[in-house]
């Protein structure tokens, strides 16, 4: 009997674990291009602003003192690798300083760290 009630506890135990490690099913998500729904949720969708990612990373670009590139979706010297990365972009710790005008004759030759994303992210203006 002692090991039907043990059994028992357990799978609840495991059954609550589950439900808390999900999350919501039925929420807003604050995704790329604004407040998406998540399932079907019955709150309305939420007031408060969301930005999409290239607003928020170009923010985050010149809030660490880099430059935002808005025509070519990239940063400056601003982010690191590790936060380049975890927003999705590609991270060029040496990239040319010349590199969006290559037929201005004379280049320095320095490393401009640089922090891409892809032209398939909505550029912000």
């Amino acid at each position: 009997m002692k090991k039907i009630i043990y059994l028992v506890v357990l799978v609840i135990i495991i059954a609550v674990v589950l439900i808390l490690v999900r999350g919501a099913e039925d929420t807003w998500i604050c995704g790329d291009s604004g407040w998406e729904k998540h399932g079907n949720p019955s709150a309305s969708m939420p007031t408060k602003t969301c930005l999409d990612k290239t607003k928020r990373v170009s923010r985050e670009c010149v809030v660490n003192n880099g430059i935002w590139l808005a025509k070519f979706n990239e940063c400056e010297i601003g982010l690191t690798e590790s936060s380049c990365r975890k927003d999705g972009g590609t991270f060029n710790s040496c990239a040319s300083a010349c590199r969006h005008n290559p037929s201005s004759g004379v280049c320095t030759l320095q490393c401009v760290s640089v922090c891409s994303f892809s032209t398939s992210t909505p550029v912000s203006k």
